[in-house]
């Protein structure tokens, strides 16, 4: 077997993308989060080519985290979700479709399109996946701290680890219309 093949689609991305999960993990349990799970994921969301990417990429979960929980907050003061899913009544399950609805608005006029999915995970979690114990307050706190973590690792690691270079733009290359004959009516320097 060709060890190209192996090797393919295995960059740098990649690597720093394992790092950074790998790193939530003990970070977070050193700060007594026993639940990395959503700094992992946002830790793979935001490792991206370039740290620019980066940034853009975790600003958008950021916000569409911060967009689902204060939406869950909302209306979890309405109705309380239950200990259970499968207690859930008409109308959380109503509040539920309707509030993704306006997570996703909130990212739309905020100019963050792409921001509204993750804000309707993290909703959807609150409204109707809470951990055993925990207030939906609790509960939208910590996703957002643990999202901001995760974001926050993946861009250091994406900044100190290897970090991408844009090539330099070359100095003496010849504008795209150099091969171009003159327009009829013109100059060979363009003027007419």
């Amino acid at each position: 077997m060709d060890k190209n093949l192996l090797l393919r689609g295995l960059g740098l991305r990649s690597i720093k993308t394992a790092l950074s999960v790998f790193l939530c993990i003990p970070v977070l349990l050193l700060m007594g989060i026993e639940q990395p799970f959503f700094a992992c994921i946002a830790a793979v969301v935001a490792t991206q080519t370039t740290v620019q990417q980066s940034f853009a990429i975790g600003l958008e979960r950021i916000v569409g985290t911060i967009a689902g929980a204060a939406w869950a907050l909302i209306f979890t003061l309405l109705a309380p979700p239950p200990l259970n899913p499968v207690d859930l009544t008409p109308l959380q399950m109503l509040f539920t479709g309707f509030g993704v609805t306006l997570v996703i608005y909130s990212t739309n006029v905020l100019q963050m399109p792409n921001a509204g999915s993750i804000g309707s995970i993290v909703f959807i979690g609150i409204m109707i996946n809470l951990l055993p114990g925990q207030t939906p307050v609790e509960t939208a706190v910590l996703r957002t701290a643990e999202t901001l973590l995760g974001v926050i690792i993946a861009m250091l690691v994406n900044w100190l680890v290897f970090p991408y270079k844009q090539p330099a733009p070359e100095k003496d290359a010849p504008s795209p219309d150099a091969d171009q004959p003159p327009k009829s009516g013109e100059t060979p320097d363009g003027t007419k």
